[in-house]
């Protein structure tokens, strides 16, 4: 059981986009940018990870930073102590079920745990699969994903299973959505795409950011910022509905929005009737 400290009141937060700063937080709405008392409530933490997530109706705003865990909810901020669990250093992700509810999950050096509850019945649940997590993310299907101190993959099931996936070199970091069944890896040779049938490189390089809501990957490259889509649906010239593929054919991709394409990445192309869906 996780006894919560409140620790003042932190001001409302009821919409707009939270921007963190080395100056303090700020929140970006229809009226423009303006200081958030944010600033105020966490100028001891230091925060590294920030975390907002939709539970039970609620907006809430996750906080990790070096030696403490929190929880911004109805407009009071709310330290975490979960026993003897490590709180700071931490990663966290949301949306991977336990025991039927949507969990926050904390890897901290030494240890993975997933909290659930809310207000003054948090409860924590270590993980003893995992020793230690290096990054998280949680996928469409609430599968958990973790890249542990070593580099290696792990997947968690919804039913609670955990299982390791091995990859040609050590992993840097996983990215995914709950709104994406595609998963990201960053390894030390190579980016690598989960589509929830199998695992393939990508051709681009770089250092994943973020994984938005309808599947489109961020990546930092040395060109700068590049935004990937997945699945995007393509008309084909040269193949008829329902052909038979028994020969060398040539095919003309034509992307519905020719001028955002800057890169098709052949070797994910997969064909669907007359359409082709692009990686």
């Amino acid at each position: 059981m996780i006894h919560p400290q409140a620790d003042g009141q932190a001001g409302g937060w009821s919409g707009g986009t939270l921007i963190a700063t080395s100056e303090g937080f700020y929140v970006l709405d229809e009226g423009g940018l303006s200081p958030s008392p944010l600033t105020e409530a966490l100028l001891d933490m230091r925060p590294e990870t920030l975390m907002a997530v939709d539970r039970f109706g609620t907006r809430e705003l996750w906080i990790a930073g070096p030696s403490d865990l929190a929880v911004w909810s109805g407009g009071a901020l709310l330290r975490l102590q979960p026993g003897d669990l490590p709180v700071g250093n931490c990663r966290m992700a949301f949306g991977a079920p336990l025991g039927g509810a949507p969990a926050v999950w904390v890897a901290c050096p030494g240890s993975l745990y997933a909290v659930i509850g809310a207000g003054s019945t948090f409860q924590a649940h270590l993980q003893p699969e995992i020793s230690d997590g290096r990054s998280l993310a949680v996928d469409q299907t609430g599968t958990l994903w973790i890249v542990d101190g070593e580099g290696s993959v792990w997947s968690r099931t919804p039913d609670g299973n955990f299982r390791t996936h091995d990859f040609t070199s050590s992993a840097r970091r996983v990215a995914s959505s709950l709104w994406s069944n595609d998963v990201w890896f960053e390894t030390e040779e190579a980016l690598w795409r989960y589509d929830q049938v199998s695992f393939s490189p990508v051709e681009t390089s770089g250092s994943v950011l973020a994984v938005g809501e309808t599947g489109q990957v961020v990546l930092s490259t040395s060109a700068g910022l590049v935004r990937g889509h997945t699945n995007r649906i393509v008309r084909l010239a040269g193949l008829s509905d329902r052909a038979l593929l028994d020969s060398a054919s040539t095919v003309t991709i034509h992307p519905v929005e020719p001028d955002s394409v800057a890169s098709v990445d052949r070797k994910s192309t997969r064909l669907n009737s007359s359409h082709a869906n692009i990686s």
